[in-house]
């Protein structure tokens, strides 16, 4: 009777293994949500969209980074605002400014062939 009880209990615990690690195993679309080229961070930072070099794209304009900085900080706290905004070869300058008193918090670079943030200081 004894040796019975434990191939029952060995059989029902490796088959409680195995199937919580067929439960826990993702499939389908999701799992592969940040492979590569894919916009798994897209709500965090604009990605590139396009297949290609950068050197293939055509340059964003200042308008198009100011929307992209603006966005941004918006999902951070709607109080900060942008302030001047500044051409410095490969990617626009972008201050964040606090909402009341106008103090430079932050300054946001915008890639131009790419749309990537990047924080300058």
């Amino acid at each position: 009777m004894k040796a019975g009880m434990k191939k029952a209990l060995a059989t029902v615990g490796t088959l409680s293994i195995l199937g919580g690690a067929i439960v826990l195993n993702p499939f389908g679309n999701n799992s592969f949500a940040c492979g590569f080229r894919n916009g798994g961070g897209e709500s965090y930072m604009p990605q590139q969209k396009n297949s290609g070099s950068a050197f293939q794209q055509s340059a964003i304009s200042k308008d198009k980074a100011v929307e992209i900085v603006t966005r941004h900080i918006q999902r951070l706290n709607p109080e900060l605002r942008i302030g001047n905004v500044n051409d410095a070869g490969p990617l626009y300058e972008a201050e964040v400014l606090s909402g009341k008193n106008e103090e430079i918090l932050q300054v946001i670079g915008v890639y131009k062939q790419s749309g990537q943030l990047v924080i300058i200081n």
